[in-house]
C-alpha cells in the first residue's frame, strides 16, 4: 500500500515536471517570436525612415533651388515634390496623366500623349527619390510646349537614368519634316553615344560609358544654344562635346518627353536663353546633392573632356595617336605604347607613345 502510495506521488510529480517544461517551451517560443517580430518590425521601420528622410532632404533642396532665382525658365518638372503629381497617382507603378511644372507656381499639368494602362509610371528607383519611368512606348509620353525654343537661345537640363543599350532619346518634336533647325532630338544615339541634333545637317555628339557599364547610373545632361558660340553638352558637368553652329530654331511647337524612351527621368528644364556659367553649375550643383550622385563634382571651372569618355567615376581622357602605317588612332589616359615604323626607307625605328 505504502509503494504504491509513493508511486503515485512520483508520477504526479513527472507529470507536473513535464507540464512545466511544456510550458516553459511554449514561453520562450513565445519570446523568440516576439523578438524576431520586433526585429523585423525595427528593419522595415529603419528603412521606411531611410526613404522618407531622403525623400524629404530632396524636397528641401528643391524649394531652396537655385532654379527659383534664375530668370527665363520655360518649363520646370520635377518629381520628389507631393505637388509635382496628382495624390491619387503617386504610388509605385501607377500610371500618370500629369506632370505638374512648379516654376510658375501654378501646377498646371504637362498633358500626357498617351492614354491608359501605357502612361509613363511613377516610381521610386533613383536613390530611393521618387521618378518618372517610361517604358519606350512611342504611345507613352509626355507633351510639352515648345514654341519658346523657335528664335531663341537656350539650355535644356535632365537628371535621367536610362534601362535600355542603344538608341534611346529622351526629348524630341513632333516635326515630320526633314529640314535643319526645324526639329530637335536630345539623348543616346547609341550605347556611348549622346546627341545633340536639330537636324542631320546640324548635329553632333559626345562619347559616354557604355551601357553595360553604366546601366542604373543616373546622369546630368546640359545642352546649350548659344547665338555666339554655337553648341555645348555637359555631362554631370564636364564639357562632352562641342560644335560651333549657332544657328537657332524654328517651326518647334510640341515636344515630347520620354517619347521610345526606356528609363526614368527625374528633372527637366528648360530656359529660353543660354546660362551663365556660374548659373549653370549651380544647378548641376543642386542637382548632384538632391540626388546623392556619387563620385561627381562640379565646378565654375572649365572641365573639358571632349577628347574624353563621360564614364560615372568621371572623364576618362585619351590622347591621339597619328602613325603613318599605325591603326591605333588613340591611348586612353595614363597609357603608353611603342610603334614600330614600318614604312620604306625606315628601319628599326620605334616611336613611344604616353599619354
Amino acid at each position: 500500500m505504502l509503494i504504491n502510495f509513493f508511486a503515485q506521488k512520483t508520477r504526479n510529480i513527472s507529470s507536473s515536471i513535464s507540464k512545466q517544461k511544456r510550458a516553459f517551451s511554449l514561453i520562450e517560443i513565445s519570446i523568440v517570436l516576439l523578438i524576431i517580430g520586433i526585429l523585423i518590425a525595427a528593419t522595415i521601420s529603419a528603412k521606411t525612415l531611410i526613404k522618407n528622410s531622403r525623400i524629404a532632404a530632396a524636397q528641401a533642396k528643391t524649394r531652396s533651388a537655385p532654379v527659383n532665382s534664375i530668370p527665363n525658365s520655360v518649363i520646370w518638372l520635377e518629381s520628389s515634390l507631393d505637388e509635382s503629381f496628382l495624390s491619387s497617382e503617386s504610388e509605385d507603378g501607377l500610371g500618370l496623366s500629369s506632370w505638374n511644372d512648379i516654376k510658375s507656381g501654378s501646377a498646371a499639368p504637362v498633358n500626357n500623349g498617351s492614354a491608359g494602362s501605357s502612361n509613363p509610371t511613377y516610381a521610386n528607383t533613383i536613390n530611393s527619390i521618387q521618378a518618372v519611368r517610361f517604358s519606350g512606348d512611342a504611345n507613352s509620353y509626355f507633351e510639352v510646349d515648345g514654341s519658346a525654343l523657335n528664335g531663341a537661345d537656350y539650355t535644356i537640363i535632365f537628371l535621367e537614368k536610362r534601362q535600355a543599350t542603344g538608341a534611346n532619346y529622351f526629348l524630341s518634336d513632333d516635326d515630320t519634316s526633314t529640314s535643319d533647325n526645324a526639329t530637335i532630338q536630345l539623348g543616346y544615339s547609341a550605347s556611348g553615344l549622346v546627341k545633340h541634333s536639330q537636324g542631320s545637317g546640324n548635329e553632333y555628339t559626345a562619347s559616354v560609358g557604355s551601357y553595360s557599364s553604366n546601366s542604373e547610373t543616373p546622369r546630368i545632361f546640359t545642352f546649350i544654344q548659344n547665338s555666339s558660340t554655337g553648341k555645348k553638352t555637359y555631362v554631370n558637368g564636364f564639357l562632352a562635346a562641342q560644335d560651333s553652329d549657332t544657328t537657332q530654331l524654328s517651326g518647334i511647337d510640341k515636344l515630347h518627353l520620354g517619347k521610345n524612351y526606356t528609363g526614368e527621368i527625374g528633372e527637366f528644364l528648360i530656359f529660353d536663353r543660354a546660362l551663365k556659367v556660374e548659373e549653370r553649375t549651380s544647378i548641376e550643383t543642386y542637382l548632384t546633392e538632391k540626388w546623392r550622385m556619387k563620385n561627381i563634382t562640379t565646378s565654375s571651372s572649365s572641365q573639358d573632356c571632349t577628347s574624353g569618355t563621360i564614364e560615372n567615376t568621371g572623364c576618362a581622357a585619351t590622347c591621339s595617336v597619328s602613325i603613318l602605317g599605325e591603326s591605333t588612332t588613340s591611348l586612353a589616359d595614363g597609357a603608353s605604347e611603342d610603334f614600330d615604323c614600318d614604312q620604306t626607307g625606315y628601319t628599326d625605328s620605334v616611336s613611344s607613345y604616353t599619354c
